[in-house]
């Protein structure tokens, strides 16, 4: 069966083809009802072909082939009114899966036949793309999802569209910091939704607002936002049952006559057409969300006994009315059985959070939920299971930071595409635009009606000149500040297998010239140290007080590898604050390492290696300094060649690593990034700037 259905969608798109092939050369005189066509062939005939035999097809890929070859068909330079009804077709069919490149370059391209679109076909275009770039991580989501919120606005459009483009609002805020703008799209709507007496949206936009609070860590306005929302539920209940509500959508105050400020007649048949029904489901989703969310914003607060309370509730919503269509908060919940010391409750809790995470698939959910089983396994000296999850989160989180790292090289080469499409485009636009204009003088025997229309596209060439100019140089920004980013992520990748590597081998010693209980000992260390930088590695900035743990964490393990042969001391500036500061994470961990391994390790007696943050002149002063053998000493006994050369090697990575995140640091942030040796009578110093970052 499959292979005839294969046989005959290939049929069918030879015939395409073959029919796309006839049509060009055809004489096609009919012209879209609506479209000017835009050259002297109209090629109608050749797109009402490809639809139709889109159409006995099944499958997206079979369709998206035809509307392919039919544009390839329509060459170089396509009449805009033949091109974008293609396009269309090929870029809205149900359940088209392409990919993200794909969707970016067809709307691309529908967004500069802009004038061909409906106001509907316009808002879905900008919304599709808005979601492609959002998946990219590009900042230019927000842009287009502010277009499609304030175009539904204006239209009063309450549909799915609308919330999904809300949401889009408030998580792009991650990418573009877009604050005050995206506070006040939310509040603007929230007014006109409780003039209006639209009792689902002004929930909805309740609950964005909150969210975006949260993720400013304001959670006392957040916590006042979602309160606000509950309120608005608990209102709409029938003695304390929640039931399907009908509801009449009030006028916007402002949309009145304004000369005697009175509705017109047109307005309420508008406005007041039919009841609206806000139904139980969508009551029981919006109050299951803003629950799960005042959870967490309790939880920030120390509010231990209300985040309980909030996070049973929306557990109970999960589990009850809306099975299967939300996801229930079991981590969240372990969580605060693990810190009120109830291990069985952690333990259970996480396990379904597991569970749930690995039926859906989610890499965030199974690594938050191995993580508390590790913690909870540990806390109860089960360390085997311990190990195990904690094995299992690190995966997670490699598989996650991979992910991450592809979809960041994506995204650079699809906007480095997109922006070439976008300069071509525009040159053919032009083409177009001046030959439309030769037409019209050539047709005209007026003079001045001739020098007029020739200065107003003098006025429109330099408006578009100087507008591609800008944007382009806004664009060429954006992208250095996020190659920058990508790259940083690229060598902390980097990094991590270099320290694992390096702290491995010290196990390794370890167990080899020491009995099982010191081995145990060593094992449960380096666990938790290994916990420290896999949570700071998910960062591009930790603050000083983790990564000093992290760095204390590292050099107690060396120094019971090397069995006590140095001490160390760490001290931070009093004019600092350890906790306010950020860093990246594990930046100067390779010198610390250069002066334990080569340092300390040819050095007769005991030595002592030192680790000092201040800050001086706006900026950040690390400062490490072992009384060692130094740079050019000789160590008490020489390593063979083979392990010689293979600690020089170490040596120069993490070096050569530390150098370019330094420059990269330097790049993103400003200020000065670097390090330089001062070789001591009695050992080495490293001095390491960074700019003083505060949270």
């Amino acid at each position: 069966m499959t292979v005839a259905v294969q046989n005959s969608e290939g049929m069918a798109r030879a015939v395409a083809c073959a029919f796309l092939v006839v049509c060009t050369f055809a004489s096609c005189t009919e012209r879209p009802e609506g479209v000017v066509a835009t050259s002297g062939e109209d090629c109608r005939d050749l797109v009402r072909g490809a639809i139709e035999q889109a159409d006995l097809l099944t499958t997206p890929a079979a369709k998206d082939s035809i509307y392919s070859a039919a544009l390839e068909t329509l060459g170089a330079n396509p009449p805009p009114n033949c091109e974008w009804r293609l396009l269309w077709e090929q870029f809205d069919q149900e359940g088209n899966a392409a990919a993200i490149d794909q969707v970016i370059r067809i709307g691309q391209r529908l967004l500069s036949l802009e004038r061909y679109l409906s106001t509907d076909q316009r808002v879905r275009v900008k919304f599709k793309l808005a979601q492609a770039y959002f998946e990219l991580g590009s900042p230019r989501s927000f842009d287009l999802a502010k277009d499609v919120f304030l175009e539904l606005d204006s239209l009063k459009s309450r549909s799915p569209m609308m919330f999904q483009a809300t949401d889009l609002l408030v998580n792009t805020y991650d990418l573009t910091g877009e604050l005050e703008e995206c506070s006040i799209l939310l509040q603007n709507a929230l007014v006109k939704a409780q003039k209006e007496n639209d009792p689902l949206w002004t929930g909805e936009l309740l609950d964005r607002a909150g969210d975006l609070y949260v993720r400013q860590k304001k959670y006392r306005e957040a916590l006042s936002t979602f309160e606000a929302g509950m309120a608005l539920l608990n209102s709409l209940e029938y003695s304390g049952t929640v039931r399907d509500t009908l509801w009449e959508r009030g006028v916007d105050p402002a949309r009145s006559d304004e000369r005697n400020g009175e509705r017109t007649s047109e307005e309420n048949s508008a406005l007041r057409k039919a009841p609206r029904l806000l139904t139980i489901r969508d009551q029981l989703l919006l109050r299951q969300r803003i629950r799960h969310k005042m959870g967490a914003a309790f939880l920030a607060t120390d509010r231990l006994g209300d985040a309980k309370t909030a996070y049973f509730e929306a557990l109970s919503l999960a589990n009850g009315p809306l099975v299967g269509m939300v996801e229930a908060p079991y981590v969240e919940l372990g969580e605060l059985a693990f810190q009120e010391g109830n291990m069985a409750e952690a333990m259970d809790q996480g396990q379904r959070g597991l569970d749930q995470a690995r039926a859906k698939t989610d890499p965030d959910g199974i690594r938050n939920a191995a993580i508390l089983l590790y913690r909870a396994n540990k806390e109860r000296g089960d360390m085997s299971k311990a190990l195990a999850m904690s094995e299992l989160a690190r995966s997670w989180t490699d598989s996650i930071g991979g992910s991450a790292f592809a979809l960041a090289l994506q995204k650079k080469q699809v906007l480095y595409e997109v922006r070439d499409d976008s300069l071509q485009m525009a040159k053919a636009y032009g083409r177009e635009q001046l030959e439309r204009r030769n037409a019209q003088l050539e047709a005209k025997s007026n003079r001045t009606l001739a020098w007029a229309s020739a200065g107003v596209g003098l006025v429109l060439l330099a408006g578009s000149g100087f507008w591609f100019v800008t944007d382009r140089k806004r664009r060429r920004e954006r992208h250095d500040r996020e190659s920058a980013q990508l790259e940083t992520q690229a060598l902390r990748s980097q990094m991590n297998p270099h320290f694992i590597f390096n702290a491995l081998n010290s196990i390794n010693a370890y167990v080899q010239e020491n009995d099982q209980d010191s081995a145990s000992t060593y094992l449960i260390k380096f666990a938790r140290v290994m916990r420290a930088v896999l949570e700071n590695s998910r960062h591009t900035e930790v603050s000083l007080k983790e990564d000093l743990d992290a760095l204390r964490g590292y050099m107690e393990l060396e120094r019971m590898r090397m069995q006590n042969k140095f001490d160390f001391s760490i001290e931070v500036a009093s004019n600092l604050d350890s906790e306010e500061v950020l860093v990246p994470p594990l930046v100067v961990q390779p010198f610390v390492e250069n002066a334990i391994w080569h340092g300390m390790s040819g050095k007769e007696g005991k030595g002592h290696i030192s680790l000092r943050v201040d800050r001086r002149e706006g900026q950040l002063v690390w400062t490490i300094e072992d009384d060692g053998i130094g740079r050019n000493g000789t160590k008490a006994t020489e390593p063979a060649a083979e392990d010689q050369n293979t600690a020089t090697k170490k040596t120069s990575l993490g070096t050569a690593i530390t150098r370019a995140r330094l420059d990269l640091v330097e790049r993103q942030y400003g200020g000065t990034a670097g390090f330089r040796y001062i070789d001591l009578p009695q050992g080495t110093r490293v001095e390491v700037d960074l700019p003083l970052l505060l949270a």
